[in-house]
Parts: C-alpha cells; sequence; structure tokens
C-alpha cells in the first residue's frame, strides 16, 4: 500500500481547507421588524438566538461579528389604562437584547394628532432618530471594512440611499435585506441587493411558549 509522502500531504490539506469565513453584521430596525412581525400573524413574536442564528446562516461559511438592534421606547401615557404595564414589558425586552447585542433604545417623543372625524386631540409616539443612527452604523462599520456582509433587517426604502453609497464605495461589500415581504415595498426588494423575505423563515424563528 502505497503512503503519502509530507510534502504531498501537505499540499492536499491545503487544497481542502475552506477560506476564511465572511464576516456578517446584522442592522435590526426593531421598530420596523415588530410591525413585520404583526403583518405576518397577530401576535406573532421572534425568538432572538433563533433569529440572529438563521440570518448568520443563510450563506455557508460565515461567522457573526456582532448585531446592531436600534429601536425606541413610548413613555408612559398617563391617560391611557394599562400604560404601565406596557413600558415594563418594553424595557424587559430591551433589557435582554443589551445582554445580547450592541442595542440602542431611544426614547420617542409624543406629538398631538387631530382627528378630523371626532374633532379631538390625541397624543401619540413619534419615533425620530432611529433610521439615522442605524444607517450612521451601517455606512461606519461598512467605511472601515469592519465585516464582509451587512444584513439589514427592515422594509424602509429610506435606507437605500445609503445602501447604494456604501455600495458604491465598497463592491466587495455584500449587503443583503431581510424583511417580511408585506413590510417591505417593491423599490426596497428591487434596489440591487438580495432580499429575504422573512415569511419563508418564520417558524424557525417563532419565539415557543407564553408569550410576555
Amino acid at each position: 500500500m502505497r503512503t503519502m509522502s509530507p510534502e504531498t500531504a501537505k499540499k492536499k490539506e491545503e487544497k481542502t481547507e475552506l477560506p476564511e469565513p465572511d464576516r456578517v453584521m446584522i442592522f435590526i430596525d426593531g421598530q420596523n421588524l415588530f410591525y413585520g412581525c404583526g403583518s405576518y400573524e397577530h401576535g406573532f413574536t421572534w425568538d432572538y438566538d433563533k433569529f440572529v442564528s438563521l440570518l448568520t446562516n443563510l450563506a455557508p461559511n460565515r461567522r457573526l461579528v456582532e448585531v446592531y438592534y436600534h429601536g425606541s421606547i413610548a413613555p408612559i401615557d398617563p391617560k391611557r389604562a394599562g400604560d404601565d404595564v406596557r413600558y415594563r414589558k418594553q424595557q424587559m425586552f430591551y433589557n435582554v437584547l443589551r445582554g445580547k447585542c450592541k442595542a440602542e433604545i431611544k426614547i420617542t417623543k409624543l406629538q398631538s394628532v387631530n382627528c378630523p372625524l371626532c374633532n379631538q386631540t390625541f397624543k401619540e409616539p413619534k419615533e425620530k432618530g432611529v433610521d439615522v443612527a442605524l444607517a450612521a452604523d451601517l455606512l461606519t462599520y461598512g467605511m472601515n471594512e469592519d465585516y464582509d456582509v451587512a444584513i439589514l433587517v427592515s422594509g424602509d426604502s429610506d435606507y437605500i440611499p445609503v445602501l447604494k453609497k456604501l455600495s458604491d464605495r465598497k463592491p466587495d461589500v455584500k449587503i443583503e435585506i431581510a424583511q417580511f415581504s408585506k413590510m417591505a415595498g417593491n423599490d426596497l426588494r428591487d434596489c440591487g441587493f438580495k432580499f429575504h423575505p422573512l415569511e419563508l423563515y418564520a417558524q424557525r424563528f417563532r419565539r415557543e411558549g407564553p408569550q410576555a
């Protein structure tokens, strides 16, 4: 039986070695994902660990570098019964996220909205600055070449100019978008970047057990 020389064995091993895995960063627009989950199924909630693992492994030979979650929370509205419970649940959820990823949570401001039907004025939360902060992270880390693959979790078309600018300046960076199709307009899905419709994978990242 012929034995392989050390030199031949080394060359064969070098040929079969996989290339360095692509570094992945995930950028989550929390409010947009929340509405996306609702568009798929009322009350659907996502499991962070399952979700991140799924996105990281949408293609082979990738490793996760970091997850950036951008969200907001409205202050307690004393005029809404039980709003303090909503606030506490959101805070608990965000505290869990802060232990798992880079989570930036902004306090939303209340704006006055006049109802033309009943002529009454209501207060509703207005999310501001979240998309700007997320876009800044995505662009900064991309320009610094801190990742090879960026996965944006959002259906907001306002991100298109940032994605195209990054692609123009760093053509080797892979940019992908993930969201439920009902929450992503045609302009975002057709802007030239790979789109992952989350409804195809929803059962793989559904949160099991009682919902908070």
